[in-house]
């Protein structure tokens, strides 16, 4: 009984071992189990979203579909969405110009954040455990011990690959987000009210007592002051953001990129009227 314990025990050690090592062929064995059981973790899985209902453009004819287009990157990171969301702009039928004064609409896009979004980590337990339950099975048979003895050697087998299966493969998701302003050119112009975004003001107080003739003062004075101007302008703005994530296990930012860029520009450019 105690050699088929220990012969077991070193069946167990020999399954483990490669694996521990092997973190490549650990992590292959766990996309296979994934894909198997859990399809949709294996493929990017993307979604956007826009934090207010699109605004209603309205329409010109073709003759009149110029658009004037800015794409800024307030984020800082080496993503380029200017290309892509020209491209797209073009295949909606608009033509890009240059010049303000000719065009129709305007459109600004600004690229304000890429990164890697905290995702809640989908347990390792169950594909492990397949694994584990293999490995039971190989031991069980090998060591020409019993069925359950097999399986609590598998359970032990399933236990350990889970948590370094857990630490090493994780659904990863990539956010992105941009903020819109669509301009549309209206005949007669559009008043707009704008104010500064400081303001200042000063107060003061001063207070005095006397003598014996308890003779008091006070006194109170204060001042503020704003910037506010009103001006007529060509065009009247929307303004609209947009967030576009990207998740698939062992996701990496060069993965998720294409996928983001490609939804974002598609979005953004279908905003037009």
């Amino acid at each position: 009984m105690k050699h088929k314990q220990t012969l077991s025990i070193l069946l167990l050690i020999g399954f483990i071992l490669p694996f521990s090592i092997g973190c490549q062929g650990l992590d292959r064995t766990h996309e296979s189990v994934v894909k198997a059981t859990d399809p949709d973790r294996a493929r990017i899985q993307s979604n956007l979203k826009w934090l207010n209902p699109q605004p209603r453009i309205r329409p010109v004819s073709s003759d009149q579909m110029y658009v004037f287009c800015r794409v800024k990157n307030s984020s800082g990171t080496d993503v380029d969405l200017r290309r892509a969301i020209l491209d797209e702009v073009e295949a909606q039928g608009y033509r890009l110009t240059r010049n303000v004064d000719e065009a129709q609409f305007t459109l600004t896009a600004d690229l304000r954040y890429l990164g890697e979004t905290a995702t809640k980590q989908h347990d390792a337990v169950v594909g492990s455990a397949i694994i584990g339950g293999i490995a039971g099975a190989v031991i069980g048979n090998n060591s020409g011990g019993r069925t359950g003895e097999g399986a609590a050697i598998g359970a032990v087998a399933g236990a350990l690959l889970g948590d370094v299966t857990e630490k090493r493969n994780k659904d990863r998701e990539f956010t992105l987000v941009v903020d819109v302003i669509i301009g549309e050119r209206i005949r007669g112009g559009v008043n707009t009210t704008r104010e500064g975004n400081q303001s200042g003001s000063v107060q003061s107080s001063n207070a005095q007592r006397t003598g014996a003739g308890y003779e008091t003062g006070r006194s109170d004075a204060g001042s503020s002051e704003r910037q506010i101007y009103e001006t007529t302008e060509e065009f009247l703005y929307h303004e609209n953001r947009v967030t576009a994530s990207a998740k698939r296990l062992n996701l990496t930012l060069e993965e998720a990129t294409p996928s983001l860029t490609r939804r974002l520009s598609r979005a953004i450019s279908s905003a037009l009227p």
